[in-house]
């Protein structure tokens, strides 16, 4: 019996029929995707950095005529020796006929192809981000319609592990059991952020002054909200002590009866929002600015940066972090605003966390950043889509949404840590 499984920094490691052992001598650390082959001594794996070795049976060799492409190869299958397809980011296909790999299509940009898999040279299938689905009939490559649209997810939250909400646009309102997604919609609308005191008492913002509520059996459209702008985010203290902010400075508050629009004392957009207590709320928008609310007045605070600001969490009154365009990273440390180094220029769309030394930011291009405490560094995120929102469990269940339907889960075994896509048909 020959096993073989593959995974991060170049391992490879082989079944026998009675022990699994890892493989030595395979001349790569880059992260490995995907393995075929058609016995133990013909072997492909493919993974980072168009990495794609052969091996032979008794040692593994770097395939040389490979197409230039720098990207990630994320599966690979094949009829036969001489007709072989591997697949990766940004929509890339290539084919290999037994002597030399050829490129055979190119899906899109957006379209970060992960799995292969066919019942002969006329029958492949690839499948991808956002729901995907690309079929080859023997002669040439073509979308397949799965019967199901996937929306751009704009926010996330759960009021338990096993019981988180994401919502996104045309009202699609996803609810994950602990087992699995299920998606269902709510009033039309672009939904841009959501935010519960408990799993029965849940508060979701859009375009065009939009708030629904649910209250543990339905959600319904809440009236009076008093204004058409945009809203982007939403937090509350407790049911009955409820923000909300969005364009041209809007900010909106709900007693738990009545929604009265406040006082900002700006027109920039608001993109985001978050407090420790219903005296001490931060809300972050356009500009870099930074407003504060102190219980009975909101007033602009110093953030020290000009950049837009889309995303506010903290895990304490003096430790509170804020993310923007630019990779641009604000942290509060109970008396003044500075800035971090996050190591990355890409556009930071949400930040979350468990605790003051395990927070992650995501945003465009698939980035997601993680702070241990002392710095923050880039993870590998497995997508190009642009992530928009993260929310994370006491117990560590992380999820990251955004563009295409795109839902990320980290998976965390022992020391191993990795992104895994979420593949949803609503």
């Amino acid at each position: 019996m020959n096993v073989f499984a593959v995974g991060d920094n170049g391992k490879v490691i082989h079944f026998n029929g009675a022990s699994w052992s890892t493989m030595t001598g395979i001349g790569t650390t880059e992260n490995l995707h995907g393995v075929w082959g058609t016995s133990g001594s013909n072997l492909y794996i493919v993974g980072n950095s168009g990495t794609i070795i052969r091996y032979d049976g008794s040692k593994w060799n770097a395939m040389t005529g490979v197409p230039n492409y720098v990207g990630l190869y994320g599966g690979i299958w094949g009829s036969a020796a001489n007709d072989i397809y591997t697949a990766g980011y940004s929509g890339h296909l290539y084919h290999y006929d037994g002597s030399s790999w050829t490129s055979a299509d190119y899906l899109g940009a957006s379209n970060y192809l992960y799995g292969l898999g066919g019942t002969s040279s006329g029958d492949v299938f690839a499948v991808g981000m956002g729901g995907a689905i690309y079929h080859y009939d023997g002669s040439g490559w073509s979308s397949m319609s799965t019967g199901h649209t996937l929306y751009f997810l704009g926010g996330t939250w759960g009021s338990s592990p096993d019981n988180v909400y994401a919502v996104g646009r045309n009202g699609l309102l996803l609810n994950f059991d602990g087992g699995s997604w299920n998606a269902s919609q709510i009033t039309p609308s672009y939904y841009h952020g959501i935010w519960g005191s408990s799993g029965s008492d849940i508060f979701a913002v859009g375009q065009s002054g939009t708030v629904v509520h649910y209250d543990g059996s339905s959600w319904t459209s809440m009236t009076g909200t008093g204004t058409s702008d945009r809203l982007n985010g939403v937090w509350g203290n407790s049911t009955s002590d409820v923000f909300a902010v969005g364009e041209k400075g809007t900010i909106i508050h709900y007693d738990g009866s009545t929604w009265t629009a406040m006082t900002s004392g700006t027109t920039n957009t608001l993109f985001g929002i978050w407090g420790s207590s219903g005296s001490n709320v931060y809300a972050v928008g356009a500009y870099g600015i930074i407003l504060h609310y102190n219980g009975s007045s909101w007033s602009s605070v110093t953030s020290g940066s000009t950049y837009d600001l889309y995303g506010i969490w903290g895990s304490a009154p003096g430790n509170i972090y804020a993310v923007g365009v630019l990779g641009t990273i604000l942290h509060y440390n109970g008396s003044s605003w500075s800035s971090m180094s996050s190591g990355s220029f890409d556009p930071l769309k949400g930040v979350y966390g468990t605790k003051g030394g395990n927070i992650f930011a995501v945003g465009s291009s698939g980035a997601i950043l993680h702070y241990n405490g002392g710095s923050w560094t880039k993870m590998t995120s497995g997508t190009s889509n642009s992530l928009r929102a993260i929310w994370a469990s006491q117990n560590g269940r992380v999820f990251a949404v955004g563009d295409y339907g795109t839902i990320l889960y980290l998976e965390i075994i022992s020391n191993y840590i990795q992104w895994l896509p979420i593949l949803l048909l609503d």
